[in-house]
């Protein structure tokens, strides 16, 4: 709204100039417990902050600062200033740019550096200069989400990296088999019967853990189990108790067998103890997430994250159910979680499925 009143009226530089006083004021800690105290009413917030702006606030700024106290929204100002950097950006067809060196850059090569980003990029640019030593040498470019790395820092983690690719891969490799050859072998100890390899393989080979609880009909109970040991092995004090190089691997498992206690079947506890065996304990978070994709691939439904800029009530919630149901084809399972900085509406994933019809995706579209 601020960025379409702005541009009707003219005046986008000006405009930007009173969000980002607005912006730093609400930010100002002393300030900011003022406006958060509730037993001040709106009205008087919106008289404190525009008269700490002054004339530097025309009516349409002054309007905005009482709607957004009244509404209980100043602070969002940040992000309305951000928004609205955003799409002035765009309008005026600029590019901010940071760039940062390992040493300070004359005025001559900014200058260059400059030339060479409006040519790369195809508008004006605005830049940003700072010093950061670590870098060594070179230089590192931000506009938006394009980063150019020619710093001696960068170089030097991109030949890192690709060693680390090489280790992580050849490690998965590995599990990835051992995990194969430990769930076929688990399977039929269990169900006491050779388990076939051209019907189960694949799934083998993605979670052991998978087509045990699917061959016991216990889906939903081996995720319980898998969620308790992703989140036992997760916490600092028993993680670092599982990193003791001087514990045995049969101890390990017995330590986290007992924490789980009875929610663990005899698959579980040898799940525990083969992971522990090939000191891959760590590996309990991933399991359970692949594991839940599994399951809800097989009971056909959806994980739904749904963000808005309000509270949404039950019936706001399965209004929204039903109609990703039908939009999807599937159940879907929802989590609401509340994002001010949406402004309004909302949005939705599901997967690789995202939709937007937030207030502030609606203005990003416009720009």
């Amino acid at each position: 709204a601020a960025f379409l009143y702005a541009s009707e009226k003219n005046a986008l530089d000006a405009w930007e100039d009173s969000l980002a006083l607005l912006s730093a004021v609400v930010q100002d800690e002393a300030l900011a417990a003022t406006l958060q105290n509730p037993r001040m009413g709106s009205e008087e917030k919106a008289e404190v902050l525009s008269g700490i702006c002054g004339e530097q606030l025309d009516e349409g700024g002054r309007n905005l600062v009482a709607q957004l106290a009244q509404n209980r929204r100043l602070a969002l100002l940040p992000t309305i200033h951000g928004l609205y950097h955003e799409l002035k950006a765009k309008a005026q067809q600029f590019a901010d740019v940071e760039v940062l060196s390992a040493f300070e850059l004359s005025d001559a090569e900014v200058d260059k550096l400059v030339a060479s980003l409006k040519q790369r990029l195809g508008m004006d640019v605005r830049v940003e200069a700072k010093v950061d030593e670590s870098l060594i040498g070179g230089v590192l470019v931000r506009a938006g989400d394009t980063v150019i790395d020619s710093s001696v820092r960068g170089r030097l983690q991109k030949l890192a990296q690709s060693e680390i690719d090489q280790a992580v891969n050849q490690a998965r490799e590995e599990l990835r088999q051992q995990v194969a050859v430990l769930a076929l072998a688990g399977a039929e100890k269990v169900l006491g019967a050779e388990v076939n390899r051209d019907s189960h393989g694949k799934m083998l080979e993605q979670l052991a853990a998978f087509l045990y609880a699917s061959e016991k009909n216990a889906l939903d109970a081996w995720e319980d189990s898998l969620a308790l040991l992703s989140a036992v092995v997760q916490d600092e004090a028993l993680a670092a108790t599982l990193q003791n190089p001087r514990m045995g691997s049969e101890e390990k498992a017995e330590v986290l067998s007992g924490i789980c206690g009875e929610q663990l079947d005899e698959g579980g506890r040898n799940l525990v103890a083969q992971l522990a065996q090939n000191r891959r304990l760590a590996l309990l978070p991933t399991i359970h997430g692949l594991y839940h994709e599994l399951k809800a691939k097989a009971q056909q439904f959806a994980d739904v994250e749904v963000l808005s800029a309000f509270e949404l009530s039950d019936a706001e919630v399965d209004k929204l159910v039903a109609s990703l149901k039908q939009r999807l084809g599937m159940d879907v399972r929802v989590e609401a979680k509340v994002d001010e900085s949406l402004i309004g509406g909302v949005l939705v994933r599901a997967g690789d499925t995202v939709i937007d019809s937030s207030v502030r995706g609606r203005l990003q579209k416009l720009a």
